[in-house]
């Protein structure tokens, strides 16, 4: 019955460190596997997340692109926490997938960009974007690499990804 609980995966949507504590805490309770979906604190209780086995769709809840890192408000401090999250959880080894703001891929590149800017991976990076997510959201055998029976969409990118200046051309 334990290993079969394991095999449902719960998906919440939780932000704050208390929010991601409580899924954890469901989590563990029922005996499911746990993905936790937008991850803004994450960082801060990334031992706990790993320690329950659980992933991270890191939510970038801002047009990376269009922040003003100039900003010195007294909320910098928190939005630095939030900048530093996927290199936190890559440090204690929980799966991370990105997605941007929108949910739409909008800006995909540029989240996957500022992440390892700010110390993740980038390895893990572009596969935050490609095979991890698709193993992440359930979706591996068909979706996440290239491979013969798989569906694929192919980025054609002006630079190398997360380069400088590098934007997408053309998909196919």
């Amino acid at each position: 019955r334990e290993a079969r609980a394991k095999e449902r995966v719960f998906r919440v949507r939780a932000d704050t460190e208390r929010e991601i504590r409580a899924a954890l805490a469901l989590a563990e309770a029922h005996g499911v596997a746990l993905v936790i979906v937008g991850g803004r604190e994450a960082g801060a209780c990334a031992g706990e997340i790993a320690r329950a086995g659980a992933a991270v769709v890191w939510r970038a809840a801002f047009a990376p692109r269009a922040r003003d890192m100039r900003d010195v408000s007294p909320d910098r401090a928190r939005l630095e926490m939030f900048d530093c999250t996927p290199a936190a959880l890559a440090a204690q080894n929980v799966p991370v997938a990105i997605v941007s703001a929108g949910f739409e891929g909008d800006d995909l590149l540029g989240a996957a960009a500022f992440a390892a800017a700010h110390g993740f991976p980038r390895e893990k990076a572009l596969a935050a974007v490609t095979s991890e997510a698709a193993r992440i959201l359930g979706v591996a055998g068909r979706l996440g690499s290239i491979e013969k029976g798989k569906d694929a969409d192919f980025v054609l990118l002006s630079a190398m990804p997360f380069g400088e200046g590098a934007s997408v051309c053309a998909t196919y």
